[in-house]
């Protein structure tokens, strides 16, 4: 019975990882800290929250001496659940499944974010003090579902990306004007 105690009380004291934070996953910083003691001088190259075989995962790509790593970080447990070597060749299979993967649901309904739009465009306007939105959509880039704003900001259009599941900016920058015609030309429905 002291054993039990002791356990529940190292739980509620914060002693069980890191699982309540952003419903229920291991923040970003956390599972980025493991991987690092994991993978000792390794360079993190990229990082996505994602399902693999219907477990939420952090996966990882780290740059080593040796070459790349693939490394998943459990969300709900920080653990580290997988290493593994990866080839040139595996890496452009995945990135070539990645990209099937994104293309066949493009047609679906997205998912419903963690983060609400009004959370992101918060986030967005912090960080982008005396911006103004002119546009705001939730949309997936890189495999990241993010909220992705055009704000009007000194004259200039400045894209920030808030990401929909853990709240982080993941991206800002200034869009030239070649850019947001590209991004518009994208956007325009398909002549039928």
């Amino acid at each position: 019975m002291r054993t039990l105690i002791l356990a529940a009380s190292i739980i509620l004291a914060g002693g069980s990882a890191f699982c309540l934070e952003n419903g229920g996953t291991v923040p970003e910083a956390r599972a980025k800290k493991t991987v690092l003691e994991h993978v000792k001088n390794g360079v993190i190259k990229s990082e996505e929250l994602e399902k693999e075989s219907g477990k939420e995962i952090w996966s990882f790509d780290i740059e080593t001496g040796g070459g790349i790593r693939e490394v998943w970080v459990d969300a709900h447990t920080g653990e580290v659940i997988m290493d593994k070597a990866e080839s040139a060749a595996n890496e452009k299979a995945e990135a070539a499944k990645d990209r099937a993967e994104r293309k066949a649901k493009a047609g679906k309904a997205k998912p419903a974010p963690r983060i609400t739009k009004e959370q992101a465009t918060k986030t967005a306007l912090e960080r982008a003090k005396g911006a103004v939105v002119k546009e705001a959509e939730l949309e997936r880039e890189k495999g990241r579902l993010v909220w992705s704003f055009d704000l009007e900001d000194a004259g200039k259009t400045r894209e920030i990306q808030v990401s929909a599941l853990t709240g982080k900016i993941v991206e800002d920058g200034i869009e030239s004007p070649a850019a947001e015609k590209a991004e518009a030309r994208a956007d325009r429905p398909a002549a039928k």
